[in-house]
Formats: C-alpha cells, sequence, structure tokens
C-alpha cells in the first residue's frame, strides 16, 4: 500500500505543474490558498502589485480628467461666455412678449439676454428697467425695485424710465415717502422725454397718503396743466 501511494505521488509530479494548495490562517479565519503547480513567487506578487498600482494610477487619472470635463461643461452651462448678438435677439423678442402682456415670458428673454451679456450700458439699462416693469406688473415689487436700482446704478439718459417705475413700486408697496423721492428724481432727470404729468400725478397721490394735501393739491394741478386726463 506504501508503495502504491508513493508511486502515486511520482505519476502525478512527472505529469506535469498540477495546482499546489495549502491552508491558512488569515485575520482569524481559516481558508485554503491555491497556486499553479509552477509556484507563485514573490517577484510574481511584486509585479502583480506594480500592475495593480499603475492600473489605479491610471483610473484616478481618468476620473480626474472626466471630472474636469463635466465641470468645464458646468461652468459654460452656469456661466455661458458673452454672445451680444444673441443676447439682443432675446431682447427684441422680449420686446414682443412685453407688448402682448406674456410678462414671465418677457421676463425669461431679458434673463437671457442679461446673461448673455448686452453689447452697450445703454441696452443693458434698457433691459433691466423693462424687466423691473414685468416685475412690477406680476406684482413682484420688490424685485422690481432691485432691477430698477440695477438700472439706476448703471447710469445713462433713460434712468429716469428706472426712477419712476422704483416709485410706482414702493407705492405699491405703501413706502409713500421713497416713492415721492423716486417720482421726484424722474422728474428733474427727464421733465421733457417723459410724461411727467404721469409723474405728478402719482407723487400727487403720495403725497395724499402721507396728509401732505398742500403738495398734493400743487401736484395734481401740475398734472392736469400738462395732461387733460388727469383733471
Amino acid at each position: 500500500m506504501l508503495v502504491a501511494l508513493v508511486i502515486g505521488a511520482v505519476v502525478a509530479c512527472s505529469s506535469g505543474p498540477k495546482e499546489e494548495c495549502r491552508i491558512e490562517e488569515r485575520a482569524g479565519r481559516i481558508r485554503e490558498v491555491c497556486f499553479g503547480g509552477l509556484g507563485y513567487s514573490d517577484a510574481d506578487k511584486a509585479i502583480d502589485a506594480k500592475v495593480k498600482a499603475k492600473l489605479a494610477q491610471e483610473r484616478a487619472v481618468d476620473a480626474t480628467v472626466e471630472d474636469r470635463v463635466k465641470e468645464s461643461v458646468v461652468e459654460r452651462v452656469n456661466n455661458p461666455p458673452p454672445n451680444p448678438n444673441l443676447a439682443m435677439g432675446y431682447s427684441n423678442r422680449a420686446r414682443g412678449y412685453y407688448k402682448a402682456g406674456e410678462w414671465q415670458l418677457a421676463i425669461d428673454d431679458l434673463t437671457s439676454a442679461i446673461e448673455l451679456g448686452l453689447s452697450t450700458d445703454k441696452t443693458l439699462v434698457s433691459a433691466y428697467h423693462s424687466r423691473g416693469r414685468a416685475y412690477r406688473n406680476q406684482g413682484q415689487y420688490q424685485t422690481a425695485i432691485n432691477d430698477a436700482t440695477k438700472a439706476i446704478n448703471i447710469g445713462g439718459s433713460s434712468v429716469a424710465l428706472s426712477y419712476s417705475n422704483r416709485g410706482d413700486a414702493y407705492y405699491a408697496l405703501e413706502q409713500y415717502q421713497d416713492a415721492i423721492n423716486n417720482y421726484t428724481k424722474a422728474i428733474q432727470l427727464a421733465p421733457n422725454n417723459q410724461n411727467p404729468a404721469y409723474l405728478y400725478n402719482w407723487r400727487g397721490a403720495a403725497y395724499i397718503r402721507l396728509g401732505q394735501t398742500a403738495n398734493a393739491k400743487a401736484d395734481e394741478a401740475k398734472a392736469c396743466s400738462l395732461d387733460s386726463q388727469y383733471c
């Protein structure tokens, strides 16, 4: 029997490389570890480790590149490059929406125009002013005030319109002294190119709200003298 076992072992060894297995205990757990008949040398392990490390490094580089591409795309979406021609297209379309009373559509297009970069301060002031009026018409008075203020801060010959719009928004919020201040500024800046009767009429209405009867009557008379619809 012993001879048979030995012969069997020799036959097994002489028939070529066989899988070698051994029992190991690692981290308190018993498991069977098998290698090819040629063995799994320390050199093989070192090469395998280098390959795995290289692969991990390449994956990390790929992930970094992918992240940067995603960040670039997000940046272009959130902060599109200036495009004055496209901006004017949105601004012109917003004008049509505004005339049709489509306030939200006008606001959306004016927002796009502002973000794309209108080419001059004059067109930018006009966009903020028009968007502010659309917000006012929607009853979003504080937002209207914010846009009017942006237009005023940029400056230019048309800011009187923004003072008037801001005055209307303050009046709607029952902040009558602020309304008076803005109507007064609009009257001072644009007595000719804007309907002054409108400004005197609404400033007079604000004076009435504050109980300033004499000032109110003076503005009412002035508005009537400029435009009979206010008589």
